[in-house]
């Protein structure tokens, strides 16, 4: 649970130049939710699914508070894993359920974009393991040199390898690695001096410096449309989670089973590995073209 006192909102909430009336309202919520509620997806579905919060009241607090954690994440000692949380909560409609974002798959031809973009072989392997293994940030970035199967793997540098990861509650799991890119992160690791070792992190570029590589570099090669706003289109940008996305999709357009895919992505329910779908129009009108023919 993350450490904010009512006042220290109170006094974000004066800031913004709200009204009285509409600050005495968000903490009439605030107290509610700081009682029994953690800041994360779950911990606002839960809070919002309840009748006294199911409106729009408690939506626009639910934004302000977000909004205020990020802002003054250094001051409250938010840590990465914890801003990531946060940063990654979807605001609730007014009937209670959260608002479904469409993401849009990145293809091999986008992917290999991305990589000819990056400026350094670290960030490259960032790219390719958070893809070609359908890595979530926090996996991506707790992975140490000794969480590969080295062991095994070097028997037979021709199969494909694994590395532990450590996903949702530290819950622990297994990535399958192409055997080239094991290669590759093989000779990345004898290039590089670690200091502690195989108990060294692989990376050590920070979660909120990759998310702003990644979408910057989805902005430089206009995988990311820009408006003319200037503002990203929302289903265009580049972010990690996009990735782990587009992998699942990528795996079922191939023809792989969804429970393959299920075990891939480390799920521990299928349902949550059915979202990961996409269904683009071209592909719809592909499977429909059988009635397609006029019918007289």
């Amino acid at each position: 649970m993350i450490s904010i006192g009512v006042d220290y909102f109170r006094e974000y909430l004066k800031q913004k130049g709200l009204s009285e009336r509409y600050i005495k309202e968000n903490l009439y919520y605030f107290l509610g939710f700081t009682a029994g509620y953690r800041f994360n997806q779950e911990g606002v579905r839960k809070f919002s699914i309840e009748k006294k919060n199911s409106n729009i009241s408690a939506r626009a607090f639910i934004k302000n508070l977000k909004e205020c954690l990020l802002l003054n994440y250094k001051a409250l000692g938010v840590n990465e894993e914890q801003y990531k949380e946060i940063n990654e909560v979807h605001l609730p409609k007014q009937t209670g359920r959260t608002e479904i974002k469409i993401t849009v798959p990145l293809n091999l031809e986008q992917i290999k974009l991305l990589e000819e973009n990056l400026p350094t072989e670290e960030l490259k392997l960032m790219l390719m393991l958070s893809y070609y293994c359908g890595l979530r940030l926090g996996e991506l970035i707790s992975i140490k040199i000794s969480s590969f199967n080295w062991g095994v793997w070097k028997l037979n540098p021709e199969e494909m390898g694994e590395v532990i990861v450590l996903g949702k509650g530290s819950k622990q799991g297994t990535a399958i690695i192409p055997s080239w890119l094991m290669k590759r992160i093989t000779n990345f690791i004898n290039a590089k001096k670690f200091k502690q070792g195989v108990d060294s992190k692989l990376f050590s570029v920070p979660a909120r410096t990759w998310e702003n590589r990644i979408s910057e570099t989805g902005i430089r090669t206009k995988i990311t449309i820009i408006d003319e706003h200037g503002k990203p289109v929302e289903n265009t940008r580049v972010y990690p989670h996009r990735l782990r996305h587009s992998y699942a999709h990528n795996l079922l357009k191939s023809g792989v089973d969804i429970r393959y895919i299920k075990e891939a992505l480390r799920h521990s329910s299928i349902s949550s590995t059915q979202i990961y779908t996409y269904v683009s129009k071209d592909e719809l009108k592909d499977k429909l073209k059988f009635i397609n023919q006029r019918r007289e």
